[in-house]
């Protein structure tokens, strides 16, 4: 989902607004509640702050470390789409913010 409320002006990359945030989870995370995640999507957005996120399925805790394969515990896991749609997504993110 992507939350885009800003302040009169804001053109969705964070002009008008106090600063960009981009919140990458596991739709499968036991360690964030959907309603810790909501309830912090929304602070961010009262803020005024343009706020993205990305919640990926089939996702767990940890899922941008590679080591969390070896993890004993099942709430971790690794996930190389994921990473690479979050990371994709951080450069962009810098890319608009620095460059414009």
């Amino acid at each position: 989902s992507d939350n885009n409320e800003g302040e009169e002006g804001d053109d969705g990359k964070g002009v008008g607004t106090r600063g960009n945030v981009l919140v990458c989870t596991g739709a499968n995370d036991p360690f964030v509640p959907s309603n810790d995640l909501e309830g912090a999507i929304q602070m961010f957005t009262n803020l005024k702050c343009h706020t993205k996120l990305l919640s990926f399925e089939e996702t767990k805790h940890g899922f941008t470390n590679p080591a969390q394969d070896y993890n004993p515990s099942d709430a971790f896991a690794y996930n190389d789409e994921a990473y690479n749609k979050a990371w994709g997504a951080m450069l962009n993110l810098l890319q608009e913010t620095i460059i414009g």
